[in-house]
């Protein structure tokens, strides 16, 4: 039974979902890329099908789709009809939706707004090494590089290699990006990405952490759909569960630099960043209470909900 029809007070749940509206007619590949978009980010969406070029599962209908052939070629669209009244769309459940659609037996969790992205290939044709982190149920990490946020910056013009990237970077010019931190500042670690030979583990971790990510389609948690917009609580659950995140020594994605981290106003962020931290610590004791009685506690797969649970209740004075 839905809770709108229990509480009247309940937000409106976009229940009319239409999936696979269209369908790519390319092949299916090993990872599926998976978004969620707005009617304004067409270019947004044919200049990632076209760098990609592998079928992507996405949450909103555009209507040139039929017009641009690498669309047709390359993208599923599932259509969400939003409430009544419904001004934008709460992408926690929209997320969900793409994932849930995906063609592929991996997904790469991607925003809508980049620059540039690694072409599946070199996201596919990795080792069977990274494929086993996969399918052991860890994380891949694609590092994200942005502008700095100064005046006079040309953002149409970027390195597309490794080698490139590490000089632009060394200037100032660029920055690994992790939204919440600095440039370069992040648990991802420019530092430990640019001495990189093979992909490294985010010993860092941070409950604030949101990388564009990759991991099985299946036996991950879903994404809380109480946030608007809150990809760090994604994760969040994922790390709980026992995932480890390993970082792509050889793959990135460019972003301008200037998106911000969500679309929720000031008093929206005030409100879910109030509900994030009571969620951190139910959270934890949700896994914990899971893990005991599925007598795996004292396995290495709860050291992430040790870990933690103690910084959580520390910091709320708790213990």
């Amino acid at each position: 039974m839905r809770l709108s029809k229990m509480f009247s007070k309940s937000l409106p749940v976009p229940d009319n979902v239409r999936p696979f509206w269209f369908t790519s007619s390319g092949p299916i590949t090993p990872i599926s890329i998976t978004t969620v978009m707005t009617m304004d980010d067409m270019d947004s969406l044919e200049n990632m099908a076209t760098l990609w070029q592998a079928v992507q599962a996405l949450s909103r209908l555009r209507r040139e789709y039929e017009s641009r052939p690498v669309l047709g070629k390359y993208v599923d669209v599932h259509v969400i009809l939003l409430p009544e009244h419904t001004t934008r769309i709460r992408l926690q459940g929209a997320r969900n939706v793409a994932r849930l659609f995906s063609r592929s037996p991996y997904v790469m969790h991607t925003p809508i707004s980049l620059l540039w992205l690694s072409s599946a290939s070199s996201v596919t044709h990795a080792s069977f090494a990274v494929v086993d982190l996969l399918d052991q149920g860890h994380a891949l990490v694609a590092p994200t590089f942005a502008f700095p946020k100064r005046n006079h910056v040309q953002r149409d013009v970027f390195p597309t290699e490794r080698d490139g990237m590490m000089e632009w970077v060394d200037a100032g010019r660029m920055g690994l990006l992790d939204h919440h931190w600095p440039l370069n500042a992040g648990p991802t670690s420019y530092a430990e990405w640019r001495q990189a030979t093979e992909p490294y583990l985010v010993t860092e971790y941070d409950y604030h952490y949101g990388p564009v990510y990759i991991t099985k389609k299946e036996d991950h948690p879903w994404c809380e759909e109480r946030f608007d917009d809150q990809l760090p609580a994604c994760i969040y659950t994922t790390f709980l569960n026992g995932a480890d995140f390993y970082v792509l020594h050889d793959v990135f994605i460019i972003r301008s630099g200037l998106e911000p981290e969500n679309e929720l106003t000031e008093s929206e962020r005030m409100i879910q960043d109030s509900m994030y931290k009571n969620y951190r610590i139910e959270q934890c004791a949700f896994y914990a209470r899971q893990f005991d009685q599925q007598g795996v506690y004292d396995t290495e797969r709860a050291s992430h909900v040790k870990q933690e649970c103690i910084k959580a209740l520390r910091k709320e004075k708790i213990v």
